[in-house]
């Protein structure tokens, strides 16, 4: 994939993607989460990553569907906020907002029928499954990264997802996670 453009709003650096932990990864295993950081840092940072969230639409409107946390108030951001949030990649397990996505990351064995992986609220580490992890794509597995990461700084799903599957898609996880598939498999 030929590198994309980059187009970063004032005062901010190239987003990095940092592996903290990698547990139960094989060497193997863990070239191909290189792979996947290589898109998601190169998707991330381009021109048309930043477009395509400033520009977002869920219903007809300029914008994300979303809450901010589960367990606080509805919160609505602008698209722009929501770009400043990625870009300042500020986990809400303590990291500070310096601009680097700092990824806990533990294989599980197996699959979970639907699910592709979790993380706990208030806890740093992704769980990714093997079945999973094993048999997609290095865009696919950025996609799941992604999603996992956008809850680690704060972003839950929409509470009518529950109700209707169209909400989910357009909650800022899987939306962003979304878009990354989208860019890096272009």
């Amino acid at each position: 994939m030929p590198p994309l453009p980059v187009k970063l709003p004032n005062n901010y650096h190239m987003l990095t993607v940092s592996f903290l932990k990698t547990d139960n990864y094989s060497a193997e295993q863990v070239i191909k989460l290189n792979r996947a950081k290589a898109l998601m840092e190169q998707v991330l940072n381009s021109d048309a990553f930043h477009d395509k969230v400033i520009n977002y639409h869920t219903g007809g409107k300029l914008t994300f569907s979303f809450k901010k946390d589960l367990f606080r108030h509805f919160e609505r951001y602008t698209n722009e906020e929501v770009y400043a949030m990625i870009m300042q990649a500020s986990e809400e397990t303590g990291n500070v907002a310096d601009g680097s996505i700092d990824l806990y990351l533990v294989l599980e064995p197996g699959n979970d029928g639907d699910n592709l992986g979790y993380g706990l609220p208030g806890r740093a580490e992704i769980h990714t499954y093997a079945d999973f992890f094993n048999s997609t794509t290095d865009a696919r597995l950025a996609n799941h990264l992604t999603h996992e990461w956008c809850h680690k700084i704060g972003f839950s799903h929409a509470f009518l997802a529950w109700m209707d599957a169209s909400y989910r898609e357009d909650s800022v996880p899987y939306a962003i996670g979304n878009l990354v598939e989208e860019l890096a498999s272009n």
